[in-house]
């Protein structure tokens, strides 16, 4: 999804491909006729090549961004921002005031019924809002369905992340979203989900600003066949106003076969049906801010230092869950 996003783009092209796999690294190339580049530093060597989608999370992130920025690249960095907090916060530091553009790749913010649902947030449409709630599922069963992508490209099967790397991962990705909306966090109560199988997992915060909260909760269910076009997941918001409630009904799922966004205030009920909800177009979108953000020299709306921010709160979560206790989100 990735690849199709920076062959979608129109800022951008796609340069090549580079893993610790070689063999990998030449499939995904002849799938999408580009160069298989022999490594990381052969992509840091190269002059052709200007940014660095850096997908990878094997414990060398920072190492490897820093790195890149050294180089003279514009990096993104898929979720989750970095490994930990101390980490995110040297990585913001070292793209602050820098040329190279970084930024955090966060398909779901650039998702047109998610940036909706900001939007209409920020508006106060149903009021200021005062509680959040997102809940995920994942299976393991459906997604990828040919019928509804006939023309997807991919040279393998997606590779099967660990149970802690799809957390980590998913509480990034839902608060950053949420941060936006609610502003900054100041504690939080993690129960974490089992290492696998079914199970289900959540999140409860407490907002800095009086009387607002707000909860993930993450859904694990192997045996759900989940219709989607992309991954077996399904995705959806709701956040409450003292004069209604704004849903958001799907993201890269099939599952419900209604408007992506949905408003109920006063005693009307408001569909958004005009959108572009193909979960691709978030992909699309981020990568296409990016190159636009890195050739015109403009900062992008997604700042380090606002994903080093996350990342505190998914620390802070992630303690909450190993001492079993309510945790302070860190200064």
């Amino acid at each position: 999804m990735h690849a199709r996003a920076w062959v979608n783009s129109g800022n951008a092209d796609l340069f090549g491909f580079c893993c610790a796999d070689s063999g990998a690294a030449a499939s995904r190339a002849s799938v999408f006729g580009v160069k298989a580049l022999s490594g990381f530093d052969a992509a840091l060597a190269d002059n052709a090549v200007d940014a660095i989608d850096l997908l990878e999370f094997d414990g060398r992130r920072e190492e490897r961004a820093l790195a890149a920025l050294a180089a003279g690249k514009s990096v993104l960095l898929s979720a989750p921002f970095a490994g930990n907090a101390v980490s995110a916060e040297k990585i913001a530091q070292a793209a602050k005031g820098a040329s190279p553009l970084l930024m955090s790749f966060e398909p779901f913010f650039f998702y047109p019924p998610a940036m909706k649902l900001v939007e209409m947030a920020r508006k106060d449409v149903v009021g200021r809002i005062t509680a959040a709630r997102f809940r995920t599922i994942i299976s393991d069963k459906g997604g990828w369905d040919e019928y509804l992508t006939p023309d997807f490209k991919q040279s393998e099967p997606e590779a099967k992340c660990e149970r802690d790397e799809i957390v980590r991962r998913e509480l990034f990705e839902k608060l950053s979203i949420a941060v936006k909306i609610l502003g900054p966090v100041a504690e939080t109560h993690f129960i974490a989900p089992p290492s696998e199988g079914p199970g289900s997992a959540i999140l409860t915060w407490k907002n800095t600003a009086h009387a607002i909260y707000g909860c993930i909760e993450l859904n694990f269910c192997p045996d759900m066949e989940i219709r989607s076009a992309y991954d077996s997941r399904d995705d959806n918001v709701e956040l409450t106003g003292p004069s209604g409630i704004i849903w958001l009904t799907r993201g890269a799922s099939q599952m419900r076969n209604e408007p992506a966004i949905r408003a109920y205030r006063g005693e009307n009920l408001f569909a958004y049906g005009n959108l572009d909800d193909d979960w691709q177009r978030g992909y699309d979108a981020c990568a296409d801010h990016f190159a636009q953000s890195a050739l015109s020299a403009r900062n992008a709306d997604i700042a380090p230092a606002a994903s080093a921010a996350v990342m505190k709160i998914v620390d802070a979560a992630l303690k909450s869950a190993a001492n079993k206790e309510r945790v302070a989100v860190s200064a």
